[in-house]
This record gives C-alpha cells, sequence and structure tokens, in this order.
C-alpha cells in the first residue's frame, strides 16, 4: 500500500505511473515489464519487500534497461518490528545487497540512494528525490551533464 504522502504527491501533477507490480518469479517479471511498458513509465522503482525474490527483480530491471534505456531506482522496505532484531540491520539491508550484487553481474546501471531502506513514507521521499534524476536521464541526459547542471561548480584554485 503507497503511504497518503506519496499518493498525495502523485496529485500534485509529478506525472507518475503506478501499475504496482508484485514480482515473486521471472514470469511475474516478464508480465510486469510489459505491464509499465503499456502504461507509458519513463522511469522504475523496484520496492523490495521483506524476503523478497531479489533475482526476478533484478531481472525486471535488467530488461527494462535493455529494451527502454530508462533509468532504475531500487529501495527497500525497513524492518516493522525492529524490536526482535539482534541489530537495527535487518533483512531488507541483505536484499539491497543482494539485489546490488546481481544488478552488477546483469551490467544494470540502477540507482540506489545513500541510505535506501526505510518505511513506506521514507521511501516515498527517496522516490521523490529521484524524480529529477530520471527525468534528466529519460530525456537523454547523461548524469555527469545532470550533476554538473544541477550543482554549481566549486573552483578549489580561487579559494586558495
Amino acid at each position: 500500500m503507497l503511504p497518503r504522502k506519496f499518493i498525495g504527491k502523485q496529485k500534485s501533477g509529478f506525472g507518475f505511473c503506478l501499475p504496482v507490480c508484485i514480482v515473486e518469479s521471472e514470469v511475474q517479471a516478464m508480465q510486469a515489464l510489459e505491464d509499465v511498458k503499456k502504461a507509458g513509465c519513463n522511469a522504475l522503482v523496484v520496492y523490495l519487500g521483506n524476503f523478497g525474490p531479489e533475482i526476478s527483480e533484478t531481472l525486471l530491471a535488467q530488461k527494462w534497461s535493455e529494451q527502454t534505456g530508462y533509468p532504475v531506482m531500487f529501495v527497500a522496505a525497513a524492518e516493522e518490528n525492529t524490536a526482535v532484531l539482534a541489530n537495527d540491520r535487518g533483512d531488507a539491508y541483505c536484499g539491497m545487497l543482494n539485489a546490488s550484487y546481481n544488478l552488477k553481474l546483469r551490467g544494470v546501471r540502477a540507482y540506489i540512494p545513500e541510505y535506501p531502506v526505510g518505511t513506506a513514507e521514507e521511501c516515498a521521499d527517496m522516490i521523490h528525490e529521484f524524480i529529477p534524476v530520471a527525468r534528466a536521464l529519460s530525456d537523454g541526459e547523461t548524469a555527469a551533464d545532470f550533476l554538473k547542471n544541477k550543482y554549481v561548480s566549486y573552483d578549489w584554485k580561487k579559494s586558495e
């Protein structure tokens, strides 16, 4: 279920298309790919649930990148009850580690936030931070161009 904050931002004119697809197998990954393409999306966000099938989800990202050339982002669900964990890490970090390893093996350049595991609200915020990146990359701008245009360069020689 998407948090109210995310749905509210969606209605604010950000232009989301939201075919929500649950991917638990390679067959479902291919079905999800077709659903997302039919919806006319120009970026993909994969939200890893706890104990998710990262292999199928990274297959979806690979096929999406190969067939569309559009960007993909990965975020993960935080543990609902951290009191039962030996430490605060939980299995979501393990899933994200597994997904990032599989993405590298598949040659997929995905956007993964610095702290990619969060509550639904936190993940919604991460997705909103991804929007300008996705728009720039979807329009053919390179990552280097995006960073150059987004951030003011600092001339270190002038400060000495």
